[in-house]
């Protein structure tokens, strides 16, 4: 898990707060499945990335079609996630997973604050989406 959270320090957007990363998963997965204390000792993004590598784990085992549903309302690139879920792959399919999803999520939070921050800098709007 150690070489997945420098991989997710280094690739997170600034702007993605976490949590409305954790919004954004529960608003995506359909249902409230994440809740964490941001507060406590440990590291936000290894919480994170603890939780939803659990969740994707159940998922992979006992539920396939729920998962490709949450990861394409999520936006998952398509061949990324192919290249995850072949049998020669023999990395931890879970944990590889995880972090594409929450990168893809903070992704989202972080363009919907730069487009927000630009229509309200152009006067064309001062709503975010």
């Amino acid at each position: 898990m150690a070489k997945e959270l420098k991989s997710m320090r280094e690739d997170w957007p600034e702007k993605a707060n976490f949590e409305q990363v954790i919004l954004q998963l529960n608003k995506d997965f359909g249902e409230d499945v994440f809740e964490m204390d941001l507060a406590e000792g440990t590291e936000p993004l290894q919480q994170m990335l603890v939780s939803v590598s659990n969740l994707v784990e159940v998922l992979l085992e006992k539920n396939m079609s729920k998962l490709l549903r949450w990861c394409y309302r999520i936006d998952l690139p398509q061949e990324r996630f192919d290249v995850l879920l072949k049998p020669e792959n023999t990395g931890n399919v879970a944990e590889e997973l995880a972090v594409l999803i929450l990168l893809r999520e903070a992704q989202k939070i972080a363009l919907r604050e730069t487009w927000s921050q630009k229509r309200t800098i152009d006067g064309t709007s001062s709503q975010s989406s």
